[in-house]
């Protein structure tokens, strides 16, 4: 028997579909000069923006202070079928307004640590480019 994969490229509709169905991402910003990936919990707005919960305890509020430029990535992978999808935003990051964020909170959108203060953070669409992996084992 032999895997075979394939690897097909999605378009921005399909991407931000596939994004409202899953519950965690990865958003990867700089701070001090240095690369931060973090796993965040995230729900898609509109189908144009993405919001992410941050915790205070990790992260500054500096960082988001002013529209800064992140990457933030989000799929599910089964590696048992071999099948799976990715899609990558990379857009202008800020931080929400206090409204927004106690519209977010109410909606369930919470940070992983309990008992801090949240960070919500909104990335708008720059460029949103996505992939599906599909394999299958042949006989």
């Amino acid at each position: 028997m032999r895997m075979t994969t394939v690897c097909i490229a999605l378009d921005e509709a399909v991407c931000w579909r596939l994004m409202e169905t899953v519950e965690v991402g990865r958003l990867s910003y700089t701070e001090a000069a240095l690369p931060v990936v973090r796993t965040v919990p995230f729900v898609v707005e509109n189908g144009a923006c993405v919001v992410v919960a941050l915790s205070l305890a990790v992260t500054s509020i500096r960082v988001f202070a002013q529209p800064t430029i992140v990457a933030f990535e989000a799929g599910e992978w089964r590696p048992r079928e071999h099948h799976g999808s990715s899609v990558l935003l990379v857009g202008r990051a800020s931080a929400a307004s206090e409204l927004d964020a106690v519209r977010f909170a109410e909606r369930g959108l919470l940070p992983w640590i309990v008992g801090q203060l949240a960070l919500y953070v909104q990335v708008m669409g720059g460029v949103v480019t996505g992939q599906r992996v599909v394999g299958w084992v042949e006989p």
